[in-house]
């Protein structure tokens, strides 16, 4: 079956989601006060596969090789107002994002 799934992006630089095979990616934007959601069209019969997501600000170092593509562009919804940019990371991530704020708020 086709449909649209959402998943939570977790407040951190780098990290992995659980989706189906050939799962398309559709957008991603903050969800209530603390959370930002990824939605994407899948087919639930495919198998699940590790996909990886690297998230920035504006503005900060992304010190990484890795190919990235650009999945989506928000701000945050508290004070001050943030711009986050989410992107899939394709191949080996070396590197990360340096310094910058983090979704909640919270010191790297």
């Amino acid at each position: 079956m086709r449909t649209v799934k959402k998943w939570l992006v977790p407040p951190e630089d780098l990290f992995d989601l659980a989706m189906p095979s050939g799962a398309v990616l559709l957008d991603a934007q903050p969800q209530g006060a603390d959370n930002v959601a990824l939605w994407a069209l899948v087919d639930t019969a495919a198998p699940m596969l590790p996909r990886r997501f690297l998230l920035t600000a504006t503005g900060h170092e992304i010190a990484t090789t890795a190919e990235l593509v650009h999945v989506a562009s928000f701000q945050s919804k508290g004070r001050p107002v943030l711009e986050f940019h989410l992107f899939e990371a394709k191949g080996a991530v070396v590197g990360l994002v340096k310094g910058g704020p983090r979704l909640d708020g919270k010191p790297r």
